[in-house]
């Protein structure tokens, strides 16, 4: 029962990073080049936010040390730079820079997660959401793929 309770968190979780983003630009917070930043932050902090609460819980009763924690920070950090990025809409070199370091912190903490199935699937995704923020225009890109075009 546990399993399918986390199952059904992680799928929530994935939903939000899809579903923020999309309304922060109706709602014109955000520009679409900062659309998948934000689903990339919200997917980390969120499955980073889920696995450090395990990390703490399982430090707390003596399971782990304390290096799957420091992990455990990692998709927090990338996730929480992610979102100032977003909100400071930078859009010269410096945000290419800071979207490969998030990138990086990501997957660097695929090392701290609980899970490694589920893990490294999500938090390849928040990098390959974090990289396509680099992109200045990623809907003319999903125009240009679309087949019906």
């Amino acid at each position: 029962m546990q399993a399918v309770l986390l199952f059904a968190v992680i799928l929530v979780l994935i939903a939000a990073a899809f579903a923020i983003p999309n309304g922060m630009v109706k709602g014109k917070t955000i520009d679409d080049r900062d659309a998948s930043v934000v689903a990339g932050a919200v997917l980390a902090l969120g499955l980073g936010g889920l696995n450090f609460a395990c990390a703490v819980w399982f430090l707390a009763i003596g399971d782990i040390g304390v290096a799957p924690l420091a992990y455990g920070l990692l998709p927090l950090l990338a996730g929480a730079i992610g979102v100032g990025l977003a909100r400071r809409r930078i859009v010269d070199g410096k945000r290419t820079f800071v979207l490969l370091g998030c990138a990086v912190i990501t997957l660097v903490g695929v090392f701290g997660y609980f899970a490694p199935s589920v893990s490294v699937v999500a938090a390849a995704i928040a990098a390959l959401l974090f990289l396509l923020g680099v992109v200045s225009s990623p809907r003319q890109i999903m125009r240009a793929l679309d087949p019906r075009n």
